[in-house]
């Protein structure tokens, strides 16, 4: 898979304590491409000034593209794997 998220984003196991989280509630899928990926990384950082990988950025860029219900999400955002470099 050739994806700036696909290293980071493609578990092959879910552990005990998210996967009862996620069996209590009505969860689904959805697909976000890597332009999107991006500027929803982006504006993390032009916004809020938070650096982000690309992967964390995959549910902020589900939820402006209107895939994800809700007013206010909760977020999990990490930037363990940020490379922010100056252009």
């Amino acid at each position: 898979m050739d994806s700036v998220a696909a290293s980071a984003t493609g578990a092959s196991r879910v552990g005990v304590v998210p996967f009862s989280v996620l069996a209590a509630h009505d969860v689904s899928s959805v697909l976000v491409g890597d332009e999107e990926i991006l500027e929803a990384r982006d504006r993390l950082w032009e916004e809020c000034r938070i650096a982000v990988e690309p992967a964390a950025a995959v549910p902020f860029a589900a939820w402006l593209a209107g895939r994800v219900p809700g007013y206010l999400p909760c977020l999990v955002l990490c930037g363990a794997n940020a490379d922010w470099t100056a252009e």
